[in-house]
């Protein structure tokens, strides 16, 4: 269904290690902008972890029904710059 939608890579977080599988397809850096849309709280770290910089976009548009806790700051993944 991901193929059909557009995706160019479809990633099976059951058959790969989505965040290790990103990597490599981007030679390191990560991505500048994520979407989940499952609604499952496991799916939400992943995501945070393939993003390139404070300047990435994380679309998250799944609803989540269970209490979980995410550590924010290790979605920080360079100084944030203010300009005034």
């Amino acid at each position: 269904m991901a193929r059909q939608l557009g995706a160019a890579v479809p990633l099976n977080p059951v058959k790969v290690d989505v965040v290790q599988e990103v990597m490599r397809l981007t030679e390191g850096p990560g991505v500048n902008v994520v979407a989940e849309a499952v609604g499952h709280p496991p799916a939400l770290k992943p995501a945070g972890d393939v993003i390139k910089s404070n300047r990435s976009k994380m679309l998250i548009v799944g609803w989540h029904q269970q209490t979980d806790t995410y550590d924010l700051s290790a979605w920080i993944k360079s100084p944030i710059i203010y300009s005034s």
